[in-house]
């Protein structure tokens, strides 16, 4: 059974579902997909019935545009004492999100005192003062970046776990290197080859994204989760991560050290 309800603001929707038997919640954020229906503010958000399914408590962000969670409305209601007070019942917080989506999860972590931060595909900010290089995303680009939660390597705090998963040959690795610079230790590298900003969606469509989400969500060690990675890939005879230099799970992780 569950405890559902939504909240809205100006811009975004936000809904609240809770199974009675929940000890963990994750905030889950939306990317900037063009196939989402924004004007349908009860859709389902990102990941929320795998979530539901897995018997997680969801706090899904709806934003009613891709806003990349800058404007006010939606500040004020992730640090409200309302939610602040929901939140507190629960023994773990998550953050969960790809691309904008991974911005939000990263750029709140530490206002919504996650314990654990999953970001697919991150994006740190779009200020062009501090990633003068990123030319991609021109909606997002042109929201105002001043102001609170416009970086995400100063919302994520010293506090959580961080799990990032993303494709070390496209410009996503150049956010992933400033979160790092900020997280330091907290933060493990999962490297996806081949699926450039689409990571989400390769490991999907590979059927590896909800056992390695789970993982992450179960806070298990990084190499742990790279055995997974490669079980799962080698269950379902893909190839995409059996590339010629591709050495397994122990030397990744020597060369992510």
């Amino acid at each position: 059974m569950f405890n559902n309800f939504m909240v809205f603001t100006e811009s975004a929707a936000f809904r609240l579902i809770q199974p009675e038997s929940a000890k963990e919640l994750v905030f889950s954020f939306e990317s900037a997909l063009g196939s989402i229906d924004h004007s349908d503010l009860r859709r389902s958000g990102f990941g929320e019935s795998f979530l539901l399914q897995n018997g997680y408590a969801v706090v899904s962000i709806l934003p009613n545009e891709a806003n990349w969670y800058r404007p006010k409305d939606i500040h004020d209601f992730l640090t409200s004492s309302e939610l602040q007070t929901f939140a507190s019942k629960f023994d773990v917080l998550h953050t969960y999100g790809s691309s904008m989506g991974a911005f939000g999860a990263c750029t709140f972590a530490e206002a919504l005192n996650a314990d654990n931060v999953i970001a697919i595909s991150p994006i740190s900010t779009l200020n062009s003062t501090l990633v003068p290089w990123e030319k991609r995303f021109r909606n997002g680009i042109t929201q105002d970046w001043t102001g609170s939660f416009s970086d995400a390597a100063r919302g994520l705090g010293k506090r959580a776990s961080i799990y990032c998963l993303y494709d070390e040959t496209c410009p996503d690795s150049r956010h992933v290197a400033r979160l790092s610079r900020f997280a330091g230790e907290n933060l493990k590298k999962i490297l996806v080859p081949n699926a450039r900003h689409a990571v989400a969606m390769t490991l999907s469509a590979q059927k590896l994204l909800k056992p390695i989400v789970l993982d992450c969500l179960l806070r298990k060690d990084l190499e742990t989760v790279l055995r997974s990675l490669d079980k799962y890939n080698a269950e379902e005879g893909n190839n995409i991560l059996n590339k010629p230099n591709y050495q397994g799970p122990k030397a990744r992780l020597a060369l992510l050290n």
